[in-house]
């Protein structure tokens, strides 16, 4: 139980940095790579957290991971309009690739940035 909190700590720094790409100017494609890491680690909380609470807590986990999967197709939906995803019937290997072509080009912009600004990286 001593490492729940830690399985915790990176989640504000991923919902600063969501929240802070959607002010302007937005960029989409760092929105969505925010929003992605974002829904990983809350994957990866849930699950590490049924391993540690055992059984009893199946209840809560399922229905935190419904939440996730909730929201996570509500972000899907948005970037549907804005035309950064396709509507998709099931889960395929699509989503992680465009989740990993997002997550490429991001990091591409961060490293130009550093370069323009003087800083290596």
């Amino acid at each position: 139980i001593d490492a729940i909190p830690n399985l915790f700590a990176k989640i504000p720094e991923l919902v600063d940095d969501l929240a802070l790409s959607l002010y302007p100017p937005l960029d989409w494609n760092v929105s969505k790579t925010e929003a992605w890491k974002l829904k990983d680690r809350m994957e990866e909380v849930i699950t590490q957290l049924g391993e540690i609470l055992g059984p009893d807590h199946k209840t809560w986990l399922d229905f935190m991971e419904k939440a996730v999967k909730h929201n996570t197709a509500t972000v899907q939906g948005i970037l549907i309009q804005h035309g950064m995803a396709q509507l998709q019937l099931g889960e395929g290997n699509q989503q992680e690739k465009e989740k990993g072509e997002a997550v490429k080009e991001v990091e591409e912009k961060k490293g130009e940035g550093a370069t323009k600004n003087g800083v290596s990286s």
